[in-house]
Formats: structure tokens, C-alpha cells, sequence
């Protein structure tokens, strides 16, 4: 939880109100095992992931051909969909 507020505060200082109200919501830890796939192609996101360890790649697949747009690491954002 820490980690996440001090990234918040790094995009915008956050007044004690907001944080209070960050510190109440119940964020929940996932796991996810190397190679595996957080999102799908043509999926809606509508979840919000803060990595606090390990690499993710955004990337999609065009004729058997993986094209990497991003990675993403410890303490970096990104959306998800259900």
C-alpha cells in the first residue's frame, strides 16, 4: 500500500483527505506466473494494477509475430479487463 501512495504522490500531491480515502479502499494482491496473460487482445480494461515486482510486456500478435509496445516494472500502472 505504501508503495502505491508514494507513486501517487509522484504524479500528484495527494492532500491527506485522499490519502486517508486511499488507505481505506481494499486493494487486492494478484499473482500472476511468467507468461502468463494479464490481458487479452480486444478485451475492455476496467482494472487498474500497480506492479510491485517483476516485468510485464505489452505486446500484440500479428501473423505468428509478437510486437512489444511497453514493459512495465516495480512500481509502474496499467489497466486490465475482466
Amino acid at each position: 500500500m505504501e508503495a502505491f501512495i508514494n507513486f501517487c504522490h509522484q504524479i500528484s500531491t495527494l492532500d491527506i483527505s485522499a490519502e486517508k480515502a486511499l488507505r481505506n479502499v481494499n486493494f487486492e494482491t494478484k499473482s500472476f506466473k511468467k507468461g502468463e496473460p494479464i490481458l487479452r487482445e480486444n478485451s475492455h480494461c476496467n482494472h487498474l494494477y500497480f506492479i510491485t515486482r517483476g516485468l510485464t510486456k505489452l505486446c500484440f500478435s500479428s501473423e505468428d509475430k509478437d510486437f512489444i509496445m511497453r514493459f512495465f516494472f516495480g512500481k509502474h500502472t496499467f489497466h486490465q479487463s475482466r
